[in-house]
C-alpha cells in the first residue's frame, strides 16, 4: 500500500502527482512545481480535505522515516556497531532489519556501510600495529610512566 492509496478515489490526478512526489524528496517546492498546483492550493486541500490530509501526512512520515535510515546508515558506516547507530538515528533494531528484508537498495547500502567500518577498523589496526600506541600507569592518583607510540618510557 502506498501513500496515495488511501486517498485515490477522491483526488484529482495533481494532487497524486504531488502527494509521491511530497513523499519521495520531502520539499513542498519541489512536489508543488511537479503536480502544478500552488502551495496555497496545497494547504487548502490539506484543511479542507480528510483524505488528502491524511495523505500529506503519511507522505511526510514516510520521507522523515527515510531520512532517519539514511542517517541510521551514516552513523553505521562510521561505528560498525547496530546497537549504537540505532540508539543514535532513533530507530529501533527491528526496522532495520525489517527494512533491509523488505528493500533490496536498502540491504545494499547497509552492506556498503558495514564494509565502510571494517575498513576503517582495519586502517587503525594496521596504524596502530606500525605505529604502536601511547600508553601510562597511574597508580595512587601519581602518573608512574608513561610510554610513546614505539613504546620507549619518557
Amino acid at each position: 500500500m502506498t501513500t496515495t492509496d488511501l486517498t485515490k478515489p477522491r483526488l484529482e490526478p495533481k494532487f497524486y502527482t504531488f502527494l509521491d512526489v511530497f513523499e519521495k524528496t520531502g520539499d513542498l517546492d519541489i512536489a508543488c512545481q511537479e503536480a502544478k498546483i500552488s502551495i496555497k492550493l496545497v494547504m487548502w486541500k490539506k484543511k479542507t480535505h480528510p483524505e488528502f490530509e491524511a495523505g500529506y501526512e503519511l507522505a511526510s512520515e514516510k520521507h522523515n522515516k527515510d531520512k532517519d535510515f539514511l542517517n541510521y546508515l551514516d552513523i553505521f558506516g562510521k561505528t560498525g556497531n547496530m546497537s549504537e547507530a540505532c540508539k543514535l538515528s532513533g530507530l529501533k533494531r527491528v526496522d532495520i532489519l525489517a527494512k533491509k528484508r523488505e528493500n533490496p537498495e536498502f540491504a545494499e547500502m547497509l552492506e556498503d556501510s558495514r564494509l565502510r567500518a571494517v575498513d576503517s577498523l582495519e586502517s587503525e589496526a594496521r596504524r596502530r600495529g606500525a605505529e604502536g600506541v601511547e600508553k601510562q600507569l597511574v597508580h595512587g592518583g601519581r602518573l608512574v610512566y608513561y610510554t610513546d607510540a614505539r613504546g620507549d618510557y619518557i
